[in-house]
């Protein structure tokens, strides 16, 4: 091996799953592997599982070491970006791409309580898709749960309001339990697209981003491969299989049972075989990992689709989650000014989560503040190391 790449390198930690920042260095030090690593030390938001961008910023300081930071938000406009550095409480001059426009923040004064802050949060969902905005480009975001999760998802019910609640229970990981959500996504969005109108089916067919058969196949054929297990001699053989199970004549409903049509994935596919076979130990118990939280938390179908878009439902979940997802409109309910995101002592731990909710609008960034202030400032002042960076250290002598 001549090259390592870190990618989210911010989010590496030294226990749990063994020492791999050492390891990082080990290979460095002492098999003169190339590391390239890459974060930004302003979105590592998994400081409670050990997580600490420290170990980013001490590869950057050494000398075989180049640190190379990026200015350009490809993502975002100017007026959002500006936003999540006040949420951060520094400023890092990050400019958005060339011609990108610059977004729309709003802060929306509520007064009163939570109660409050759901309803107007569902006011700017219906005045975002009134806008033209899908359903599936909006997102909620929140902290924790709590009785703010509950007043939101009670006044998005009471308003029927189509909207996917991604809870805190984390699934398993592994690139067998990827590829179940991926199903259960293109499963999702099959049944979104056929039980609606006539009129809403053609727009939602152009703007669906569900995996295609294709893609779901390729990573099929990669899992049995790796499990060792023979293929099909004919080449429609797998899509014709996935076909059967992810688009069959009776759609299994969103917001059906998950755990039934887990089942019924695993012996079409005889995802089985791949689980007992896989080099990855990761994906040896995925499959009864996940029949466990099914059959545990009462999953709906909509629920394995973790991570993935799921067209015509607003998504509401938490600032973590939201790491390194897009949306036209986000909406940050519950914020007290001057809590959150500054000027409270305990409120540090939520600088970087917000920065990164509100780094995930593309367009539209609409906070809700309670008019409360704590009049304490606790900033400090910005460090250059802290840039979203490149690092990269070549194997072999060092130029002077």
């Amino acid at each position: 091996m001549q090259f390592l790449t870190a990618g989210d390198a911010p989010e590496l930690r030294p226990g749990r799953r063994g020492v791999l920042h050492e390891l990082v260095l080990a290979l460095r030090d002492l098999a003169d592997i190339t590391v390239f690593a890459v974060g930004d030390t302003d979105q590592s938001v998994y400081g409670f599982t050990g997580a600490d961008a420290k170990y980013l910023t001490e590869l950057a300081d050494r000398a075989d070491f180049r640190d190379l930071e990026l200015e350009v938000n490809y993502r975002s406009g100017q007026d959002i970006i500006t936003a999540a550095e006040a949420a951060l409480g520094l400023s890092r001059g990050r400019l958005a791409r060339e011609g990108a426009p610059p977004g729309d923040v709003n802060l929306e004064q509520v007064e009163g309580g939570l109660a409050d802050h759901a309803r107007v949060t569902c006011d700017l969902v219906e005045q975002a898709q009134n806008k033209g905005i899908s359903p599936e480009r909006i997102a909620i975001l929140y902290p924790a749960r709590g009785r703010l999760l509950d007043e939101v998802r009670s006044e998005l019910t009471r308003r029927q309001l189509d909207f996917r609640h991604e809870g805190d229970d984390k699934l398993p990981v592994g690139s067998l339990s990827r590829f179940v959500q991926r199903c259960a996504s293109r499963a999702v969005t099959n049944y979104q697209i056929h039980t609606a109108s006539g009129a809403d089916r053609a727009d939602m067919l152009r703007r669906s981003q569900a995996p295609s058969l294709a893609s779901l196949a390729r990573a099929f054929t990669t899992l049995r491969t790796e499990a060792q297990l023979a293929l099909s001699s004919s080449r429609l053989f797998v899509p014709r299989a996935l076909q059967l199970c992810l688009d069959p004549d009776e759609l299994y409903p969103a917001e059906a049972p998950a755990l039934a049509w887990l089942e019924q994935l695993r012996a079409g596919l005889a995802l089985d075989e791949i689980a007992a076979g896989h080099p990855d130990q990761d994906n040896t118990s995925s499959l009864d990992r996940l029949a466990v939280l099914c059959r545990s938390k009462d999953f709906l179908l909509q629920d394995l689709a973790r991570g993935e878009e799921v067209i015509g439902k607003v998504l509401l979940t938490t600032y973590h989650a939201a790491k390194g997802r897009e949306f036209d409109t986000v909406i940050l309910p519950g914020l007290l000014q001057g809590l959150i995101p500054r000027d409270f002592p305990s409120g540090k731990q939520w600088r970087k989560p917000t920065e990164t909710g509100a780094r995930g609008a593309e367009a539209h960034l609409l906070c809700r503040a309670h008019p409360c202030r704590v009049d304490r400032d606790h900033d400090r002042r910005p460090r250059a190391r802290d840039q979203e960076r490149i690092l990269v250290c070549p194997s072999g002598p060092q130029p002077s």
